[in-house]
């Protein structure tokens, strides 16, 4: 399930903001064990995605400019 999770650091070009919300979305169906939300559940998905792609930026501009 992990297959397209890759090192998004370090990379040139720079990570975008897409692969890394792509990689926050794999990271959310492989935690929560389901390939797709359900339809009741997609806002939980998408806010889940989103605050994890947040933090991962925050973490890939840290280690770059560390």
């Amino acid at each position: 399930m992990c297959r397209n999770i890759r090192t998004l650091t370090h990379q040139e070009p720079p990570a975008t903001d897409a692969q890394i919300l792509a990689s926050a979305e794999q990271f959310v169906r492989k935690i929560s064990g389901l390939r797709k939300a359900p339809k009741d559940q997609q806002a939980v998905f998408e806010n889940a995605a989103d605050d994890i792609a947040g933090i991962a930026k925050r973490l890939i501009m840290a280690l770059e400019t560390a």
